[in-house]
């Protein structure tokens, strides 16, 4: 339902939009946007990656040894 209501906000914005305006946006915004789409698939790939070899579920297994499964997400170090 999500992805619905925000398709018909675009499409909204883009009939509303004086044409100058959504000229100038679509160029910027389509300026990056293959990079974010490769960038996107890579990280999904690789999380399937990681998923489907096992690693995360024996890291896990790990984890919950030293401390209790709801304080995992928050285990990871922060840069």
């Amino acid at each position: 339902m999500i992805n619905f209501i925000m398709l018909i906000g675009a499409v909204t914005a883009l009939l509303l939009a004086p044409q100058p305006a959504r000229l100038q946006g679509l160029s910027q915004g389509a300026k990056h946007a293959g990079m974010i789409i490769f960038d996107i698939c890579g990280a999904g790939a690789l999380g399937f990656v990681i998923v489907q070899s096992g690693f995360a579920q024996e890291v896990l297994g790990q984890l919950t040894l030293l401390i209790p499964v709801i304080l995992v997400p928050f285990s990871g170090s922060t840069y």
